[in-house]
């Protein structure tokens, strides 16, 4: 029987802490993983040389320095280190150690995947044991431990995480009863429940358009969007400063509210005079026959310095 102290149960007020994100990003290859994870990683810390990638991708990280590609901020110039095989827990959990030593406030293990699957990862060393069930309790155990360390690390933690199609063979499912191949969707290329794990895990697709699949903050709901710094200073205020920080979905909300309020307006004024009709048709059929009330509230922005002058020319 474990022994333990009477005061370990003791209770205590609970008071906001500063705490670390611990963020999962996950997608198929090519879907701007490494980059949102980099503009993530600048909203949290707000300084390139305080961030650090861990490198699995053979140095393809550095391709983005000096870049925007995605739009935004420019990338600057990160701290990095290469990781090579065996790609073993106890690896990455060095990394972690080395980069709590180096100062580095926010770390993107850039891809987490081969600590699973990749050589001399999780799968490889199981299947070295045997490759049977009992097989897998080492390999776990060590991944979990891994898992716990990013958990409770002095830092941001940042993983981006591939995932792949998943196949099943069906029995008698095709024609003549034969057996047939059906897809069962895209798979984490991690434990199977990674995402839990993590504060806030978003999923990525081929647009680089981001949802929040797991969110303890509540910051993320309604986000179909670019991972942008913008969306890592949301957290960093949420984390550490302890403000009321609008969501995503509270934006679009304003945002929309400001959209019909310019739709009213330029509408009440293509009313009101033949010159202010001839202005906004001519736009609309500038942007593809699009209708004013349709207008983003981006276009609507763009239209008000011409608005302002024609008013003032019909004064």
């Amino acid at each position: 029987m474990s022994e333990y102290r009477e005061e370990e149960f003791d209770f205590v007020d609970a008071e906001r802490e500063q705490v670390k994100a611990q963020v999962a990003i996950i997608g198929p290859s090519g879907s701007g993983k490494t980059v949102g994870a980099l503009k993530m990683a600048y909203g949290l810390t707000g300084d390139w040389s305080k961030i650090g990638i861990a490198d699995t991708e053979h140095d393809r990280s550095k391709v983005y320095v000096g870049t925007t590609h995605t739009g935004g901020e420019v990338i600057g110039k990160f701290k990095h280190m290469r990781i090579v095989p065996p790609y073993t827990p106890d690896k990455f959990s060095t990394v972690l150690r080395k980069a709590a030593a180096a100062g580095i406030e926010t770390l993107i293990f850039d891809s987490f995947s081969h600590e699973w699957e990749g050589q001399g990862g999780i799968t490889d060393w199981a299947n070295e044991l045997g490759g049977e069930f009992r097989h897998w309790k080492q390999p776990k155990m060590a991944h979990k431990v891994l898992i716990d360390e990013i958990m409770h690390a002095p830092m941001n933690v940042i993983v981006t995480i591939r995932t792949k199609q998943e196949y099943v063979v069906v029995p008698g499912g095709g024609q003549n009863g034969k057996s047939s191949v059906e897809k069962l969707g895209m798979k984490p290329v991690q434990s199977g429940d990674i995402d839990y794990e993590f504060l806030v895990a978003f999923t990525v697709d081929m647009n680089n358009a981001a949802i929040a699949t797991k969110d303890n903050t509540g910051l993320y709901k309604g986000m179909n969007d670019l991972i942008t710094e913008d969306h890592g200073r949301m957290l960093k205020e949420w984390l550490s400063e302890g403000k009321e920080v609008a969501t995503v979905e509270d934006q679009k909300s304003a945002e929309e509210k400001i959209r019909l309020e310019y739709v009213k307006k330029f509408t009440d004024m293509r009313n009101s005079s033949p010159a202010f009709q001839k202005f906004f048709t001519t736009y609309e059929i500038k942007l593809g026959n699009l209708a004013l009330k349709n207008w983003s509230l981006q276009q609507l922005e763009s239209m008000q310095p011409f608005y302002v002058h024609l008013l003032n020319e019909l004064q």
